[in-house]
């Protein structure tokens, strides 16, 4: 019993490793518009467009003003965790390949790696110490706020 516990162990770290490594190059932030961004454009452009321009430029901008609401609502960009956090990516990478190597040589039976549950355990917990360290920083919060305009 105590066996089969470890090797489901094993296989949920080396589960868990792989999917930290692919999360990581998938979008994790996005950028879209809302109902009043698009109505706040639309106006802009309108008054723009009466204060500068003639009545052709008018005309363009109440038809172009009009194609904003059907923008709500949809994604215009996407930045990965890769792009968003260039140095933690590279360790949550690591730890990953770290974590999933040695938990597949672990199910494989292979002893003459001296990792056990404990050490790739705490190379998860230290992957999740990075993302929630990204999650809650307010400083790396705006760098990727001011990375986006």
């Amino acid at each position: 019993m105590r066996d089969e516990r470890s090797q489901l162990g094993f296989l949920v770290a080396a589960l868990g490793s792989a999917v930290l490594a692919v999360s990581v190059f998938l979008p994790w932030y996005g950028v879209g518009i809302t109902a009043s961004g698009a109505a706040a454009a639309q106006q802009e452009l309108a008054t723009v467009a009466q204060q500068y321009g003639n009545t052709t430029l008018q005309a363009g901008a109440g038809a172009l003003g009009a194609e904003f609401s059907s923008m709500t609502g949809r994604q215009l960009a996407t930045v990965s965790a890769h792009q968003a956090l260039k140095d933690i990516s590279l360790i949550l990478l690591v730890l990953a390949a770290v974590s999933l190597v040695a938990s597949l040589l672990r199910l494989a039976g292979l002893a003459s790696l001296d990792a056990g549950g404990g050490q790739i355990a705490l190379a998860g917990g230290v992957a999740a110490l990075f993302v929630l360290y990204r999650m809650v920083s307010r400083r790396a919060l705006r760098r990727i706020s001011c990375r986006c305009r």
